[in-house]
């Protein structure tokens, strides 16, 4: 089944070519641009109605990505995606001008082909599907992904038993610190709240309010399954 996903290969090459085909064109229906076995950035910004546009002030304006528990986005894996699915978009990929990495609190940033164990973990999974997608739909705006170490406190319940909850404050000290700061903010981590000790989800959102009065948009996954049975 043809996929355009980090890891896994798009196995019938008469969607591949297909793919290639309608990549260039600007005036597709939905239809058209998306196929029910694979979503593509040419899908997404048909569906969003931003497929002509153009931005304005991309030296301005930025947009930053989270990642956390050891990810980080991989320039090379990010490079062939964007060379197949969004060419024009390829050379962010090794640019950092329009993408930076910041390290925060000894974040993972390998940058490395994964070794087997790796693999089998799909370590990278998360980070490069964020990058991917953000820099396939919204290039030539620059993108700054922030790779954060370390684990906050932790309600271990029946369905987690380990700490596998993400260390929202330690991301927020660092870039509330910092003066230029992206307009919009993506995260696309999460955990289940009876998890999280009330007093330290207090004073995570309250530093998410404090980014929001300095105009920044946070965006954050629903879950997998959205409202269901996560």
């Amino acid at each position: 089944m043809p996929v355009a996903h980090d890891g896994q290969r798009i196995s019938s090459l008469s969607a591949l070519q297909r793919m290639k085909a309608i990549n260039s064109s600007h005036d597709l229906a939905v239809a058209q641009a998306c196929d029910v076995s694979a979503v593509t950035p040419l899908c997404l910004r048909t569906l969003y109605g931003t497929i002509s546009y153009q931005p304005r002030v991309p030296g301005k304006n930025k947009i930053g990505l989270t990642n956390y528990l050891g990810e980080t986005s991989n320039r090379s894996d990010i490079s062939l995606f964007l060379n197949q699915f969004r060419p024009e978009a390829a050379e962010a990929a090794f640019n950092i001008m329009q993408f930076r990495i910041e390290v925060i609190a000894d974040g993972d940033n390998q940058q490395t082909p994964n070794n087997v164990t790796q693999l089998s973990t799909d370590k990278d999974l998360e980070g490069n599907l964020d990058a991917e997608t953000i820099l396939g739909i919204s290039y030539p705006t620059p993108l700054i992904a922030y790779n954060t170490g370390g684990s906050p406190p932790f309600k271990p319940d029946d369905g987690t038993p380990t700490n596998r909850n993400e260390p929202y404050l330690v991301w927020l000290q660092y870039v509330l610190a910092q003066r230029d700061l992206p307009q919009v903010i993506s995260t696309s981590h999460g955990e289940d709240e009876q998890t999280v000790p009330p007093a330290y989800a207090r004073r995570v959102c309250n530093q998410f309010a404090q980014l929001g009065v300095r105009g920044v948009s946070l965006l954050f996954a629903s879950g997998d399954n959205g409202v269901g049975p996560e």
